[in-house]
């Protein structure tokens, strides 16, 4: 014999066809009869791409599925860790590198409570995130920055829109970042500037405005930095002399002046590459 509220729970999986402006109603009628412990019993068994649709039914289902403990349930079910997704071979060495799963591609367009936790299970220990060419929009997550390990970060050509977070400046190990071919905007933050490690930045092909910031001085580590292809106006830093072992510097096709400021000369690698770049000292 069926529990007495068993018909309640079933009309969640499977929600009868009625108008919007009935929809709601319906569903929060009948969601008053379930206990929310019970509804997120049954929910954590649904793969984490379905899970989510159900959000729509009510805002008792939305508020049920976007509870950090529905969460943790749903994704330790799905999720398998990192640990066991990483071959042999990159167990013994330093770089992390895992193939890709679909979760990985859209798990930035998840409610806030569902990213943390997935970050928490999947990703964080990972130094190599690699999901060049996914098309995975949306925007760069901020909880990218709980991924401390990370050396290599690789979303170019993602379709991803917004700006860099700030949390970006949480990743201090991070080497190699690589966000071309997006849709980004706003300004570079400042943030970038405490990933003290970064030796390979590329922002090209992307809408960002403002001047380039001053603190990418401090990244003396620094080999490659290409800002070509955005909106950026302004002087060059004259902190950028501080950047010893700079081997290729591009911010072409920018608004920025062509006049660099005679400190930047104390730099002649950087200098020689401005120089190519059609930009000359100022008088």
């Amino acid at each position: 014999m069926c529990p007495p509220h068993w018909p309640y729970l079933w009309s969640f999986a499977a929600p009868p066809v009625v108008r919007n402006d009935q929809y709601d109603t319906a569903a929060q009628s009948k969601s008053r009869h379930i206990p929310v412990e019970v509804f997120q019993a049954i929910m954590k068994w649904v793969p984490p791409l379905e899970v989510l649709k159900f959000r729509r039914l009510s805002r008792f289902a939305n508020a049920c599925l976007t509870d950090p403990y529905l969460a943790y349930l749903n994704l330790s079910l799905f999720v398998e860790p990192l640990s066991n997704r990483l071959s042999q071979r990159s167990r013994m060495n330093e770089v992390h590198v895992h193939w890709p799963t679909p979760l990985d591609r859209i798990w930035n367009r998840f409610p806030q409570s569902f990213q943390a936790v997935y970050a928490d299970l999947a990703l964080v220990g990972m130094t190599a995130l690699l999901l060049s060419d996914s098309k995975m929009g949306g925007q760069i997550p901020s909880l990218i920055g709980r991924v401390n390990t990370l050396l290599y970060l690789a979303l170019d050509n993602c379709k991803l829109e917004g700006t860099i977070p700030a949390e970006i400046g949480h990743l201090k190990a991070l080497k190699h970042l690589n966000l071309s071919k997006n849709m980004l905007s706003g300004g570079i933050p400042d943030e970038l500037g405490d990933c003290e490690s970064l030796e390979r930045i590329y922002l090209g092909n992307n809408k960002f405005t403002g001047s380039i910031p001053s603190v990418l001085g401090r990244l003396v580590k620094l080999k490659h930095i290409c800002l070509s292809h955005n909106q950026l106006s302004g002087a060059l830093p004259e902190e950028l002399a501080a950047l010893a072992n700079i081997y290729w510097f591009d911010v072409s096709s920018n608004q920025i002046h062509r006049e660099y400021s005679k400190r930047l000369e104390d730099n002649q690698a950087l200098v020689r590459l401005l120089q190519e770049q059609r930009f000359y000292p100022a008088r």
